[in-house]
C-alpha cells in the first residue's frame, strides 16, 4: 500500500493530546452518614486550572426537599475554595489538605487528556458523575455548561451594579466614605481574598439582589446572596482584626438586599418569598441582619445613615 493510498483513507488526526491531572469533590448531603454524591471536578495542566460543576444540582431535590438549595450553596463554596487552593499551592498539595467545607471529601489524583483543558475537565466529570452522565453527549452537557455559566455571570455582573449605584449615590452625599469601598482581605494564605462591599467605622456592608424573574435565576441569586453573608461572618469572627479600619468588637455586619419586583403576586411572589425565607435562615444562623430595599437610592441613605448617625437611635 503506498503511502498516497494511505494518505486518502482520512485517519482523523489525535486530538485529546492536552494532558493534565484532575480529581473529582464529593459532598455528603448529611455530615457522617457516609452517603455521597459527586459536586464537580477540578483539572490542571500545572499552567492553567478548570473548574466544572456537576449540572443541575436542582434536580436533588427530589430526595432532599429545599435542603437541596442548600447543598447547591455548599457545593459552589466548595469548588470556589478548593480551586483557589489548587492555584495557590498546586495538586500535589490537596492530598494532605484538610477540605474547606464539612462532609467534602477529595477523590484520587487522576491523568487525562483532552482537546484542553476545559474539555479535559468536562470528559473526566463524565466519568464520575451519574448527574453529568444523564446530560447526553458531551456537546449537549458542553453547552448546559456555557449557559450557566451565562446565567452565573448576569447575577454576578447584577449585583456589582447595585454596589456601583449605592457607592456612586453614597459618595455624591459624602465624599469621604468613598476609601470605605471595596475593602479586600484575606483570612489566611491558602484562602480567597474576602472582598466586602463597604467596611467603615461603624458597619460592614456587603449587597446582593433578589430581582431575577426566574426560579433558577433567584436560586442562583439567593446562593451568591448567602456567600456574601458568609463572607461577612469571616470578616466578623476571622483573624483580620489587624487588617480592619476598627476592632472587630465594634462593627456592626449587615446584608443589603435589593428587591424591586416584591409586589409579584401568585406563583412569582411565592416564590420570592421562598427565596427570601432561605436567605434569612442563612443570616439568622450567622447573626447576620439582612435588610431588602426596593431600590439603591435608598440603599444608599439607610447606609449613610448607619454609618455617619451610628445606633444610637
Amino acid at each position: 500500500m503506498t503511502n498516497a493510498v494511505i494518505e486518502s483513507l482520512g485517519f482523523p488526526s489525535l486530538r485529546s493530546s492536552h494532558r493534565g491531572q484532575w480529581f473529582p469533590l464529593y459532598l455528603e448531603p448529611l455530615v457522617g452518614s457516609g452517603e455521597r454524591f459527586c459536586i464537580g471536578v477540578l483539572a490542571t495542566d500545572g499552567i492553567a486550572t478548570e473548574a466544572v460543576a456537576v449540572p443541575s444540582l436542582s434536580r436533588l431535590s427530589e430526595i432532599y426537599g429545599a435542603a437541596s438549595r442548600s447543598l447547591g450553596w455548599a457545593a459552589e463554596l466548595a469548588l470556589r475554595e478548593t480551586r483557589y487552593h489548587l492555584e495557590q499551592h498546586g495538586i500535589e498539595s490537596i492530598q494532605g489538605t484538610r477540605p474547606p467545607v464539612d462532609g467534602l471529601t477529595f477523590g484520587k489524583i487522576r491523568q487525562g487528556a483532552g482537546e484542553n483543558l476545559a474539555n479535559l475537565a468536562r470528559v473526566a466529570l463524565l466519568q464520575v458523575s451519574s448527574l453529568a452522565a444523564l446530560e447526553g453527549s458531551e456537546s449537549e452537557f458542553a453547552s448546559h455548561a456555557q449557559h450557566d455559566a451565562s446565567i452565573a455571570y448576569a447575577v454576578d455582573a447584577n449585583q456589582t451594579r447595585v454596589l456601583s449605584s449605592v457607592k456612586k449615590i453614597v459618595t455624591s452625599i459624602r465624599p469621604e466614605l468613598k476609601e470605605y469601598f471595596g475593602l479586600s482581605v484575606a483570612p489566611s494564605q491558602s484562602a480567597r481574598p474576602l472582598v466586602i462591599g463597604f467596611v467603615g467605622k461603624r458597619i460592614a456592608v456587603n449587597f446582593a439582589a433578589l430581582t431575577a424573574a426566574t426560579a433558577a435565576g433567584l436560586s442562583g441569586q439567593v446562593d451568591r446572596a448567602k456567600a456574601r453573608v458568609l463572607d461577612l461572618e469571616w470578616l466578623r469572627t476571622g483573624k483580620l482584626g489587624d487588617q480592619l479600619p476598627i476592632p472587630r468588637r465594634k462593627i456592626k455586619c449587615e446584608l443589603l438586599v435589593l428587591r424591586h419586583n416584591a409586589g409579584r403576586k401568585g406563583d412569582d411572589g411565592k416564590m420570592l418569598r421562598e427565596a427570601e425565607r432561605s436567605l434569612e435562615a442563612q443570616a439568622d444562623e450567622f447573626k447576620i441582619d439582612w435588610r431588602p430595599f426596593k431600590n439603591t437610592n435608598a440603599m444608599a441613605h439607610a447606609l449613610i445613615d448607619r454609618e455617619v448617625a451610628g445606633f444610637a437611635r
